[in-house]
């Protein structure tokens, strides 16, 4: 019994001595990628067209997109916002979007 109780201490001791706290260990937080990062990865792409803006007379112009989807722009449809017709170029931005997928990984 007395050994046994000996024992048993000794184990207590063994397991008191062997809980310490460790060293404070600061780790710096990982960086993730936002939402954002994600949608321009895997959305669909954007497809960057350039249109001659201003020129009275013209045909308007059709941006033929990557699937095939035509957009007729006429060249006199934009305005300054003081009124004035712009002139020069644009930079028109398109994103095709024809299924599900294609919309949730566009976050749209």
């Amino acid at each position: 019994m007395n050994r046994l109780l000996l024992l048993l201490g000794m184990a207590g001791l063994l397991l008191a001595a062997g809980c310490r706290k460790d060293d404070v260990v600061d780790c710096a937080p990982t960086l993730t990628d936002p939402l954002d990062g994600f949608t321009q990865r895997n959305g669909a792409p954007v497809q960057v067209f350039t249109v001659p803006l201003g020129i009275i007379g013209t045909f308007p112009q059709v941006v033929v997109t990557s699937s095939g989807a035509g957009i007729t722009i006429p060249t006199t449809s934009f305005l300054l916002p003081n009124g004035a017709m712009a002139t020069g170029s644009a930079q028109v931005r398109v994103r095709e979007i024809y299924t599900v997928a294609d919309m949730i990984l566009s976050n749209m």
